[in-house]
């Protein structure tokens, strides 16, 4: 089960300095993370569209949603600590932090908490860039690597510490480095050419995946991405590949409020 708590938040926003964020506080550093959407009577995901919906809203998210931000319904967007973010109008509202339980999976037909067994697998959850998780870069060669960064490239914010835990496992597929997310729960996930990943057995993992009742909108989700491919020669499809698993969140070092942005605002 999905609990809101009202607690504190930790936020590192510069080297060596933490700022303390209470439920209610503007959360400084863009609205960012897994994007959830809370309708009248649901809780829902979307994949390129809606998602399966589920009458188990997380316990106590309406109440604070109402408290702090003055709706019932609305999106909000979690990140890798559990912090929960929701709008009030142009500000980023922190309204606590997410825990999820072992009765963790929550929407029917999709699995978000795939075992991770040290080695490359699909990703499960939502595949639109907008609603995987929180948009980090792993920049070319020379470039403040291994930092990453977010935002526009002309004006990029880049991460407090250096993440060789990110960069050296992308890298491993994409050599000039390139888009990233960072699900809520963790989970590394890449757009990736499926043919820079030829020990994923693509048609086995489909196979398994629409066996099973709990798991069979993931599989169409997977199949449904490998068919937005670009025209031209030679195109090839990208999977989103789970490449890692992180156990802290990735922050970045927030000298300049100009060059902040939303997860939205960044380009996938």
């Amino acid at each position: 089960m999905w609990v809101l708590e009202q607690t504190v938040s930790e936020l590192p926003v510069l080297e060596g300095h933490i700022e303390m964020i209470r439920p209610g506080d503007y959360y400084p550093g863009g609205y960012r993370g897994s994007r959830f959407t809370v309708k009248s009577k649901t809780f829902q995901i979307k994949s390129y569209g809606d998602g399966p919906p589920t009458s188990r809203i997380p316990k106590g998210l309406v109440d604070a949603m109402e408290k702090f931000a003055n709706k019932r319904t609305g999106t909000i967007r979690i990140r890798l600590n559990g912090d929960t973010l929701t709008k009030f109008g142009e500000n980023d509202i922190y309204l606590g932090k997410m825990t999820f339980g072992t009765d963790r999976e929550i929407f029917n037909g999709v699995q978000l908490f795939p075992e991770w067994k040290q080695e490359v697998c699909f990703w499960t959850g939502p595949q639109s860039s907008n609603d995987i998780g929180e948009k980090w870069a792993v920049p070319a060669y020379n470039n403040n690597r291994p930092h990453v960064a977010r935002g526009r490239r002309e004006n990029r914010v880049w991460s407090i510490k250096k993440r060789f835990d990110i960069t050296d496992i992308v890298l491993d597929y994409k050599e000039q480095g390139g888009r990233v997310y960072v699900t809520f729960n963790g989970y590394i996930v890449s757009p990736i050419p499926i043919t820079r990943v030829p020990r994923v057995d693509i048609l086995g993992q489909l196979k398994l995946l629409n066996g099973k009742e709990t798991t069979q909108i993931s599989a169409r989700w997977i199949k449904d991405r490998l068919k937005r491919v670009a025209s031209g020669y030679r195109a090839v499809p990208y999977g989103m590949y789970v490449l890692g698993k992180l156990e802290d969140n990735v922050e970045q070092s927030i000298t300049n409020i100009e060059n902040i942005r939303d997860d939205d605002e960044i380009d996938s």
